[in-house]
């Protein structure tokens, strides 16, 4: 299935801060982000979202309908097509957060108390 014309949809992200960091933030983003991305622990989280969002819809991945959990838990990088949604997830390991393209309102409620679930926000994109 051809998903390259959601990339150009409205972008949600799931992230571990609730909302993004401005460009002369006198913070330290970079070194806390490099520290969240050296740690599995937020990537397992995104995991969870997946598996979790898994229960309510029938996700596609690499053309396989609801793959096995297992190699979902492994996976470094996908595309996360929504099955019966124009609804696009990219998980990627060196990323600090999800990305959301094209979700309607009733996708963007169940991330948000997904996202909730596990310490994460959502919120929209650029």
């Amino acid at each position: 299935m051809e998903i390259e014309h959601l990339f150009d949809k409205e972008c949600w992200v799931i992230d571990f801060l609730p909302y993004r960091v401005k460009e002369n933030s006198e913070g330290r983003f970079f070194d806390i982000e490099e520290y969240y991305l050296k740690d599995d622990g937020l990537f397992n989280k995104f995991v969870n979202i997946i598996l979790k969002l898994n229960c309510y819809y029938d996700i596609c991945i690499d053309d396989r309908i609801n793959p096995d959990i297992d190699k979902i838990k492994k996976m470094k990088y996908a595309n996360i097509l929504i099955v019966n949604r124009e609804c696009l997830i990219t998980l990627d390991k060196t990323d600090s957060h999800l990305s959301i393209y094209n979700p309607d309102d009733e996708m963007l409620d169940l991330l948000n108390k997904l996202s909730g679930s596990e310490g994460l926000y959502l919120w929209r994109g650029i």
